[in-house]
């Protein structure tokens, strides 16, 4: 989506493990040098802000 000329993403998240179900939502815009910055609503309805970057893989496995 766009919003002002920015490009703009939302998105939803789930899980499901041991400790339950649990699921929220969330919104990101590409700033400067690629990184992202947004705020995802967490399962107990709260905003909590993040950002994130590209980095080179490293090895097998890594997230």
């Amino acid at each position: 989506m766009k919003d002002g000329g920015e490009e703009r993403f939302e998105f939803d998240w789930e899980k499901d493990d041991e400790d339950g179900y649990s699921c929220g939502n969330g919104w990101a815009r590409a700033g400067a040098k690629g990184v992202l910055r947004g705020e995802i609503r967490d399962a107990s309805g709260d905003w909590v802000k993040f950002r994130a970057r590209r980095v080179k893989a490293r090895g097998c496995g890594g997230r």
